[in-house]
């Protein structure tokens, strides 16, 4: 496991050293899920679903949705009404 010393910008950014991007696999805009425990800040990339499977979690849901006729206007209107609560 590479060690290596990085500091923070003004803005709160962090380098993540060469090396470490590399093992990675990490490219401009890969998605990092952040968060601490205790004085440590961990980052863990995310790795990308399989294609087809968020189709296959929902299918059962959009069913569903269409045999009740619940239209894409009434999700919108139960969303506004709720953020009016």
């Amino acid at each position: 496991m590479p060690l290596s010393v990085t500091r923070t910008s003004s803005k709160g950014q962090v380098v993540i050293p060469k090396e470490i991007r590399d093992e990675l696999g990490l490219e401009k805009g890969t998605l990092l899920l952040t968060y601490n425990t205790g004085d440590r800040i961990v980052l863990k990339k995310l790795s990308e679903p399989e294609k087809g499977i968020f189709s296959e979690i929902t299918e059962p849901i959009r069913e569903k949705i269409k045999k009740l006729g619940i239209e894409k206007e009434d999700i919108e209107e139960a969303i506004n009404e709720a953020r009016e609560d």
